[in-house]
């Protein structure tokens, strides 16, 4: 897959992500209509397995966006916006009445197996409120009751490492990327494993300091979270429910994402989901100069 078509890909994602909304693939490669049969096959599987490994909810067929739901309300705040989705909750911007604060409120799904996935939503916050370190988004407020259970947190105003990390100077990159590694030593040193590691996954403010989000799959159990998480950044033993998942499997992520802020593209390379996996399960790692 080449890079240009990655990259119209990962805008395609993005707004389909934020907005509930489909761009049209021929405006979208305009300029470059040799890629759009890639970038159109690209989005086709995206639709039929985004419910999968990236465990977002499933969009299938060629309808429409259904329309979006009214915001959810919560004691005490005002819901701004929704900002995001992942396979566990969405996510909502809010405005802290009491404190007149803007904070981030990830919500879980009600569609989910209620015992499974309160276990887990759990679980992410008693993980988010070990951390005193400001490169991870730090938790306010969990709230169980009443339904649906939700995660007050640090909202981030900035942009993902993704978007950004292209741009910036090698020095810039280099410092936040040793922030990022301090930071996972610190989750590591009390015993909890990220396990989902990536660019999507790491904001950068005004300052260009990094956050790290998002611990819906975080555990220190080794024999737990196989087949989870995001195919392009797994660790082999990820896809391999007889190996044990530790603290190597976020340094073998931390690789992929300083690869990728690097050379521009995953150190994976494959346009299907399944191509992906075979790829990381042999170690598949393309070289910078192949790029």
């Amino acid at each position: 897959m080449t890079a240009s078509a990655e990259s119209l890909f990962a805008r395609w994602v993005e707004h389909h992500v934020r907005d509930g909304e489909r761009l049209d693939a021929d405006a979208l490669c305009a300029g470059r209509p040799d890629l759009l049969p890639e970038v159109r096959a690209l989005i086709a599987r995206y639709l039929e397995v985004w419910d999968s490994l990236d465990g977002l909810a499933r969009v299938s067929g060629p309808e429409a966006a259904p329309a979006a739901l009214p915001l959810p309300q919560f004691e005490g705040f005002r819901t701004i916006e929704r900002i995001g989705a992942g396979g566990m909750g969405e996510v909502f911007k809010l405005q802290d009445l009491k404190l007149d604060r803007i904070v981030a409120a990830k919500v879980l799904k009600g569609d989910r197996a209620r015992a499974a996935a309160l276990a887990g939503f759990l679980a992410e916050g008693r993980a988010m409120a070990l951390f005193k370190d400001r490169r991870i988004v730090q938790l306010h407020e969990m709230r169980d009751r009443p339904d649906p259970p939700v995660l007050i947190m640090e909202y981030v105003d900035g942009f993902e490492l993704g978007r950004l990390a292209p741009s910036l100077e090698l020095t810039q990159r280099a410092r936040i990327m040793k922030d990022v590694c301090e930071a996972v030593q610190h989750a590591h040193d009390l015993g909890v494993q990220h396990r989902d590691l990536k660019p999507a996954n790491i904001m950068l403010d005004a300052e260009l300091r990094p956050r790290i989000l998002d611990f819906g799959l975080s555990s220190g159990d080794p024999a737990r979270g196989h087949f989870r998480g995001t195919p392009r950044y797994l660790a082999p033993e990820q896809l391999d429910a007889s190996q044990p998942i530790d603290a190597r499997t976020d340094v073998y992520a931390l690789g992929a994402v300083l690869y990728e802020m690097l050379a521009g593209v995953p150190p994976v390379g494959g346009v299907t989901e399944d191509e992906i996996v075979a790829n990381v399960r042999a170690g598949a790692i393309r070289l910078p100069v192949e790029i």
